[in-house]
Parts: structure tokens; C-alpha cells; sequence
């Protein structure tokens, strides 16, 4: 069922995909400019095939292709953006003297923040 805001309800997250831009950059293809970008994908959790039961977010971690990040490179056209992911902390501690700067590097499970104000996403 679309929603009409380009999401299919039906399906995981309305049927989005996310990833971690981890570089962008433009090539000329017969005189045409491509801006694209390097993008590492997320796949919805092994323990998380469905949202969070007790507050209603979807759990997403890196995918592999073996032991190789999935990356890829896409159109900056056909990113939404931005997706507000929370780490997923377990029962460890964080480390004093944790920076926000390192968080995609330390976890590797986040959760998809549903309660994001609407206005932070816009497209590219």
C-alpha cells in the first residue's frame, strides 16, 4: 500500500533502505555531470524482523558481502535524507571521554529513531 509519501506501509521501515554516506563526489560521463555517492548499506537486524516491541523502532547493523562492508555508489538523487539512528548500546558502558564523531565507527546496531521531528528529512 503506498503511502503516498513514497513509502509502502506494508513493509519494513515503509519499504526505505538505509546507508552511511561515507563519501560524495561527481564524474563526467559524455560531457554530463553524475554527482553520486559511496554508501555503505544497513539491513534490518537478525533478532529484529520486526520493530522494537516496546518502543516501536526497527533495529538496523552494517551489512557485509562476506567479511566486505556492502557499499555502493548511487545517485545523490536518490537519497533521502536524514535518518536520525541511535546506538545500540547492549549492557556495555560507554567510555568516558566518548565522542559523538565516532559512533557509526564504535557500534555497529542502531536504531531508527521514529520519533524524529518530520522536518529533518529532506531530499538531497
Amino acid at each position: 500500500m503506498d503511502t503516498g509519501k513514497g513509502g509502502n506501509v506494508k513493509l519494513p521501515m515503509s519499504g526505505y533502505i538505509i546507508s552511511c554516506i561515507l563519501l560524495f563526489f561527481s564524474f563526467k560521463y559524455t560531457g554530463e555531470d553524475f554527482p553520486v555517492a559511496l554508501v555503505w548499506w544497513y539491513t534490518l537486524s537478525d533478532n529484529a524482523r520486526c520493530r522494537d516491541k516496546v518502543m516501536g523502532m526497527w533495529l538496523i547493523e552494517c551489512e557485509f558481502c562476506g567479511e566486505e562492508p556492502h557499499l555502493a555508489v548511487v545517485h545523490v538523487g536518490s537519497i533521502y535524507c536524514a535518518v536520525h539512528l541511535i546506538p545500540f548500546f547492549r549492557k556495555e558502558w560507554v567510555p568516558q571521554g566518548f565522542s559523538h564523531n565516532n559512533t557509526l565507527d564504535k557500534y555497529t546496531k542502531f536504531y531508527v529513531n521514529r520519533f524524529a521531528d518530520h522536518h529533518l528529512f529532506e531530499i538531497l
